[in-house]
């Protein structure tokens, strides 16, 4: 079988965004298929084209790289733009392919313009994958505002999905908020994955002295990372030696440094971008990770990599979001829950897991059980490629 995969954030573990189509496009292509994977430049990737267009071949996989340069520091009219040009070479690309079943990875949601374009004039089947419930995030966070342009989002999402034969969400939340929007289409939950042979399969040296809480995820908007400069006040507050140590980068890394510099905080180190391998140590010896999103509705349903990572890593969660996660973290006992709008609480947390080393070390044992258990790749991938398969059985 081939699959083409439209997503236009393509990167491997050198790279510093999510690997979820590189680890599970390797692993179809060992089982045998053909992969195609449609995506652009993107400044967090480690794929560097020398051309407008590139095309390499990474493990089996076929990547086609179409240079226009996406990244969150361009403003919403480039953006936007950009991923109206990518739709429209990709679907040119997609349809030279001749593949056999398209998968379209969104954001953006103009993603799903090459997959619907693909799917109709192939007669081929399309399973559209949901990374994040949009337009509504994009509502609530009060990117998009306009009437005009809050109409044509919804317009464009509910064409996405009555053009798909299957819709993956990747997290319950999610899937229970496109429901009501989806007619004669299953859903399927294929959460992002913890990547335990990276994360677990070698123990690296510690990378810095003294105990740390690890932030390693997107500097955004939706992230609210703003946050942690007043976790690092309460903490220092409390007198605590604990340090927070910060990777990644987005609209709000110039603020908080600022804010840093203008507090005279020591005691929150920002560590810039790096790539997903080079994380790994620091990981594996954190006292935990904090996985931090402004309060709103949609925000509750996200499946940030930075939880998987540290799941897969054996490590406590401390998380401010109101829904899927938080119950997990209930259930399985891997962490704790604490209200963004409590950043004391947060620090206390910090602290209580500091001096508390059996208390760590359960939810340590909990967190590793949760990757091994219900976010193990390998079971994932292939539960991506079942689906896949159903769809292009009924095709043929």
């Amino acid at each position: 079988m081939h699959i083409i995969y439209f997503y236009q954030y393509f990167t491997t573990p050198r790279g510093s965004w999510s690997t979820r189509v590189y680890e599970f496009a390797r692993r179809w292509v060992k089982d045998g298929h053909r992969v195609t994977v449609i995506t652009s430049s993107y400044d967090k990737s480690d794929l560097k084209p020398n051309g407008f267009i590139t095309r390499l071949a990474i493990e089996g996989i076929d990547i086609v790289i179409i240079n226009i340069q996406s990244t969150n520091q361009q403003s919403k009219a480039a953006r936007i733009l950009k991923f109206i040009a990518f739709s429209a070479v990709s679907s040119w690309f997609g349809l030279r392919a001749k593949a056999d079943v398209a998968v379209a990875s969104s954001g953006p949601l103009t993603i799903g313009i090459p997959g619907r374009i693909f799917s109709f004039f192939t007669r081929k089947p399309l399973v559209f994958e949901v990374r994040d419930v949009w337009p509504d995030g994009a509502i609530e966070l009060g990117i998009l505002r306009s009437s005009l342009a809050i109409w044509l989002a919804k317009k464009l999402e509910s064409w996405c999905y009555r053009g798909a034969s299957a819709i993956v969400a990747l997290s319950p939340g999610m899937a229970k908020a496109i429901e009501p929007r989806v007619k004669n289409c299953p859903i399927e939950v294929i959460p992002n994955a913890s990547d335990l042979e990276l994360f677990s399969g070698q123990t690296y040296p510690i990378p810095q002295s003294g105990g740390y809480a690890l932030y390693a995820g997107s500097l955004g908007k939706m992230d609210g990372t703003l946050l942690l400069i007043d976790v690092a006040q309460a903490l220092k507050n409390l007198g605590s030696s604990v340090q927070l140590v910060v990777f990644g980068t987005g609209c709000d890394e110039a603020i908080m440094r600022t804010k840093i510099h203008e507090n005279g905080l020591t005691n929150i180190n920002m560590m810039g971008l790096q790539p997903k391998n080079e994380l790994v140590p620091w990981f594996q010896h954190a006292l935990c990770s904090l996985v931090v999103f402004e309060d709103l509705p949609t925000l509750s349903t996200v499946s940030p990599n930075k939880l998987f990572d540290a799941l897969a890593s054996g490590l406590p969660i401390i998380q401010t979001t109101q829904g899927w996660i938080k119950e997990l973290v209930q259930e399985s006992g891997c962490g704790l829950s604490v209200k963004r709008s409590q950043p004391g609480e947060i620090a206390s947390a910090i602290e209580s897991l500091a001096r508390n080393e059996s208390q760590r070390e359960e939810m340590a044992r909990a967190s590793l059980a949760l990757a091994k258990e219900r976010f193990d790749r390998n079971k994932l991938s292939d539960q991506m490629l079942d689906v896949i398969k159903r769809v292009q059985r009924t095709r043929t």
